[in-house]
């Protein structure tokens, strides 16, 4: 059976429910005497519908079925309309002075339950595709939310119970066993399936309620690096579980239930309590420990991600004990400076090792369609490493210059222009890495433009129209992409002109410039390729021989020149580089602009023969 989908839960309408979920959803009206009990449910539910195998999604549609069927009971759906035509959402929220019926407050529970799954089940994914994080962190807010929600409801609850239902009587009919039920009495015993069942709520409920919200709030805290808070929060749900187990009205059941959420948290408040260096002694010793106790209690729901973060701490932990001291001072252009703040060098460690690692698969990557795909994810872990550091350079700058008050014109002490010289460093890898993504973007996009079974047609005719409309249909890559990621080569070399130390350094400055002149080449070079006209495409085609002229004119002018300075290989080799680069694309472009040319006369001269007789041809 196919699970329920999102905007179901949302509407509350779930035709294809399971026949054991819609018993589960059953439980409340049958346990009237039952406070509620948050604990056992999710326990109950998280072992028998996918958690006991670490499976996040199944026990996620579990969740969306059973809250649409309880909305179903309630009479809460969130959607009007008969048919898929005239369907529309409209929300109904619950808020504790409506709750009557216990099953309100399941409800707002598998809400919780079923955002934080989803937020386990994407966390899985986030070391494949970086960007879940940010879906990741919604789900776990949403979460939050309704375990507030909860909380919020018992509180009400136990301060303002809910009237009893009035009773309504039962008509007593001769049933014969072998006929089917009537109509009359179908309907009736649908209605005392629906009946309200009032809402019970004690100390302990309150108590576990609690628990639960502070731990969603100290997960989510986690997940945001917030030690503290989530240090305060973890604590919080313990000393909430430790009085449900003191309580003397609590059953045996539920005390070893609380006795295992409170192990189940203990790992957390621990690495919390080693990020904020509570811990006392041997830092790497706690961890060790902390990894070993995790590894212990593998199957506990939601503390892999924990486990990996955790080993993640203590190799970087031991590794960082040599490699710290190599990154206090940055040796760029033939110059060390020093890097006075230990977090932006911590900082600085772990980028290099992700630059490692992004050269081990530029190696093993390949031509391939997956290999690309991985490449560039490499490239986001090492971008966002890197933005990291530079946040952190940028913030000692910025203090720096509020307290040293620094007028224009005035020579920098050493420390600030140090502090500037890392920040400028930071960024200057930063938006490398950004350009080399960018141009294996727009090589992989050149490939397909090239391999495409329906090439273009001659730009300006019916045909090459009817053919770019098929193009868009399809959704396949265009000139324009490819214009407009090296617009993105150019602007990060724009930025990298302004930095510094980089505006210290002529032979650089120089090698940036001629880099930056060749990108606006190859920019204009694809803005001609993509043009309907052939004019102006021919005008765009001079502009990127202009760029081009002036890129090789001024690497070869810094060749002669640069055997005097310290970075004489190193710049050498660049500037080489970039006169190669210029000659094959002069060629390249040289070349389309004969093609360009060629259409331009063979249109001009198909439209003179076009001319009617008798008509005055002015030129």
């Amino acid at each position: 059976m196919a699970p329920a989908s999102d905007s179901e839960l949302e509407t509350g309408d779930v035709s294809n429910s399971n026949p054991q979920d819609t018993r589960d959803a059953a439980k409340e009206v049958k346990d009237k005497g039952t406070p509620f009990d948050p604990l056992t449910l999710t326990h109950d539910a998280r072992n028998m519908y996918g958690l006991r195998h670490q499976d996040y999604e199944r026990y996620r549609h579990y969740c969306t079925r059973r809250v649409a069927h309880l909305r179903k009971l309630l009479n809460i759906t969130q959607v009007t309309g008969t048919n898929r035509q005239n369907r529309r959402f409209v929300r109904k929220a619950i808020t504790p002075e409506l709750v009557l019926d216990s099953r309100h407050l399941h409800v707002a529970l598998f809400d919780a339950e079923r955002a934080w799954a989803y937020a386990m089940e994407l966390k899985e994914g986030t070391k494949e595709n970086p960007r879940k994080r940010h879906h990741l962190m919604g789900r776990l807010k949403r979460a939050v939310e309704h375990a507030g929600l909860v909380n919020e409801m018992c509180e009400y609850v136990l301060a303002n119970p809910p009237p009893p239902p009035e009773p309504e009587p039962t008509p007593e009919l001769a049933l014969d066993p072998s006929k089917p039920l009537p109509p009359s009495l179908l309907k009736l015993r649908a209605q005392q399936k629906s009946r309200r069942v009032p809402a019970r709520v004690d100390e302990l409920s309150v108590s576990d309620a609690k628990a639960y919200a502070a731990t969603m709030k100290g997960i989510l805290a986690v997940e945001r690096r917030d030690w503290r808070m989530g240090a305060e929060s973890l604590e919080k749900a313990r000393s909430a579980y430790a009085s449900i187990i003191q309580s003397p009205q609590c059953t045996s059941q539920r005390r070893s239930l609380a006795h295992a959420a409170i192990d189940t948290l203990s790992p957390q408040l621990r690495f919390c309590a080693y990020n904020l260096r509570l811990t006392s002694g041997s830092s790497e010793e706690d961890l060790s420990e902390l990894v070993a106790v995790l590894r212990d209690s593998a199957g506990a729901a939601g503390l892999e991600g924990l486990q990996g973060a955790a080993e993640k701490e203590l190799e970087k932990a031991m590794q960082g004990k040599g490699e710290t001291a190599k990154a206090e001072k940055i040796a760029w252009r033939a110059k060390k400076t020093e890097i006075a703040n230990p977090k932006v060098a911590a900082i600085v460690v772990r980028a290099r090792q992700a630059d490692e690692a992004l050269d081990g698969v530029k190696a093993t990557s390949g031509d391939e369609e997956g290999g690309r795909v991985k490449l560039i994810q490499e490239y986001d872990r090492v971008l966002e490493t890197w933005w990291e550091a530079q946040r952190e350079a940028d913030r000692d700058v910025r203090e720096d210059e509020s307290t040293s008050k620094a007028q224009p014109g005035v020579e920098l002490t050493p420390r600030a222009a140090s502090l500037r010289v890392v920040a400028s460093y930071t960024a200057y890898r930063r938006l490398m890495h950004t350009i080399d993504r960018n141009i294996v973007l727009a090589a992989d996009v050149e490939e397909k433009l090239a391999s495409s079974s329906d090439p273009e047609a001659p730009t300006g005719s019916k045909e090459g129209k009817k053919g770019k409309r098929a193009k868009l249909k399809k959704d396949v890559p265009k000139r324009e992409d490819v214009a407009r990621l090296w617009d993105g080569v150019v602007q990060s070399l724009s930025e990298i002109q302004e930095l510094f130390a980089v505006q210290a350094d002529p032979a650089l400055l120089v090698i940036v410039s001629s880099q930056a002149s060749l990108a606006r080449a190859q920019k204009c070079l694809h803005l001609a390729l993509a043009q309907n006209s052939p004019v102006p495409a021919f005008a765009l085609m001079s502009r990127s021989l202009q760029h081009i002229s002036t890129a090789r004119t001024e690497a070869e002018q810094s060749l002669r020149r640069v055997g005097r300075l310290p970075t004489a290989a190193e710049d050498g080799a660049e500037l080489k580089r970039i006169v190669e680069e210029s000659k094959a694309l002069e060629s390249r472009v040289g070349s389309e602009k004969v093609a360009v040319r060629a259409r331009w006369v063979s249109e001009s001269k198909v439209v003179e023969n076009q001319v009617p007789k008798g008509s005055v041809v002015v030129s």
